[in-house]
């Protein structure tokens, strides 16, 4: 029975509507941190019940978050998650992944709508993908706040939107609300960066798709990073610091170094019983406790609106690690202005402010994403063959800057003083900046004209 006691802001109905009005029924719904989500499910899945809804989640936690919604919205779904201690299914059931995927095919088979929220934790393989290949639904949709994973070669990281990868799980970006619309609406607050530390990355040795832990931290100790933290924390006025460490032993020993100065620290991560976890959680939040130091443990699911500043001492290669982490720190409340993001280890620099990512492109199979610092996916060549087209047309070419490649930040005059190489490298090979050479040659060429006629 539909209680209904939410209204849905125009975006979130703008996504539901993506799948009722049947546009797709493949895709994901991107939505920034903070936006409520779990009130789009709530919708999706009272509108679809009577097809048999199975919501999934990575973890108890979001699980039980995303089902409070639900109870507030309709009286009829279920749990079924060990982790919850809870086994009972319903019209509409919210299930973690790992307890679910143990249920016969043909219990599974009975469910013809699948919603995933973060669903960037989907891939090719695994317990998701075996699980969409069984029940074969009729809608498939997915929600998440970062719809890209980085992947690994020759230790050079690349980014790639999940609806690009080859035999796409996810067919398309079924709706997107961009950050910049969000933070128009007042969802997001300022946000303040500070990067007072020169940290090198370069040398720091990688595994899989991101730095080594043992090479961050043995880097961190040798520099004496986490000393650092006690003077923001003494020179700031903020009263809540989130703290992201990368090893356990990193916030051991931070959580000493800061107790020793006076400063009241709780350090959090995968060996503390989750009883002790709340505890200072709880004493963090009634500001009991002013520094809580972690390890991997509050990247997702904590939410805390009055938190008003990050400290960042794991650096990244994981484009979506980096989001949720600047993350917990978006969500406005009244007792805050702005929040600060003291980043002492690299990461701002190179992806760029949080609020400057936008996805770019205008097919929605084939999205790019940008940030004030760098492409980091790109879009489609005839995209950006049509905005490099339309700058060429209003501005001169000699003082465009160009986004990307070995010369991002020059611009097109000073490439083609220094490098002439690269310029007739773009052309020869028809890039992106090829129409923007090719104009900036021929104004050189009309110049030159008017000069020997002169």
């Amino acid at each position: 029975m539909l209680q209904n006691t939410f209204q849905l802001r125009y975006y979130q109905q703008d996504a539901v509507n993506a799948f009722l009005n049947n546009h797709t029924n493949n895709g994901i719904i991107v939505c920034p941190t903070g936006c409520g989500k779990s009130l789009i499910i709530s919708a999706l899945a009272n509108s679809f019940q009577e097809s048999g809804v199975l919501v999934l989640q990575p973890n108890k936690e979001i699980l039980e978050q995303n089902f409070e919604k639900y109870t507030n919205y309709a009286n009829n779904g279920s749990i079924y998650s060990a982790s919850l201690n809870k086994r009972e299914l319903s019209q509409v059931t919210f299930a973690t992944i790992g307890t679910v995927s143990k249920l016969p095919e043909s219990v599974l088979k009975r469910f013809q709508i699948l919603i995933i929220d973060e669903c960037h934790l989907v891939g090719q393989y695994g317990q998701y993908a075996d699980l969409i290949r069984i029940i074969k639904p009729k809608k498939l949709i997915g929600l998440t706040a970062t719809p890209y994973r980085n992947d690994s070669k020759m230790g050079w990281v690349k980014y790639e939107m999940l609806t690009r990868k080859r035999d796409p799980i996810f067919h398309t970006i079924a709706y997107k609300y961009q950050i910049q619309d969000c933070i128009k609406d007042g969802f997001w607050c300022t946000l303040t960066y500070h990067t007072p530390v020169d940290y090198n990355t370069e040398n720091l040795e990688k595994r899989g798709n991101d730095y080594k832990e043992e090479a961050i931290a043995s880097y961190n100790f040798a520099i004496h990073l986490h000393e650092k933290i006690i003077g923001i924390v003494n020179e700031s006025d903020k009263k809540h610091f989130l703290v992201f460490l990368t090893t356990i032993a990193e916030c051991v020993h931070t959580e000493k170094l800061l107790i020793n100065a006076g400063i009241s620290c709780r350090a959090i991560h995968s060996k503390l019983a989750k009883k002790e976890r709340e505890e200072i959680l709880s004493d963090f939040k009634s500001g009991k406790i002013k520094v809580v130091l972690n390890v991997g443990v509050l990247t997702t699911g904590f939410d805390f609106p009055e938190l008003d500043c990050l400290i960042l001492c794991r650096p990244t290669m994981s484009l979506s690690l980096y989001y949720q982490m600047l993350g917990r720190a978006v969500r406005p409340h009244n007792n805050k202005n702005y929040a600060d993001i003291y980043d002492l280890c690299g990461n701002v620099k190179y992806f760029g402010r949080i609020e400057t990512l936008r996805f770019i492109g205008d097919d929605n199979r084939r999205l790019g994403l940008s940030s004030d610092t760098q492409i980091l996916i790109k879009p489609p060549k005839s995209f950006m063959q049509k905005v490099f087209t339309e700058k060429v047309k209003n501005k001169d070419a000699g003082s465009l800057i160009l986004q990307t490649g070995k010369f991002a930040g020059k611009t097109v005059e000073e490439v083609y003083t220094n490098s002439r190489w690269y310029v007739d490298f773009c052309i020869e090979k028809n890039t992106s900046y090829k129409p923007i050479f090719e104009k900036y040659i021929m104004e050189i060429h009309e110049q030159t004209k008017k000069i020997n006629n002169f």
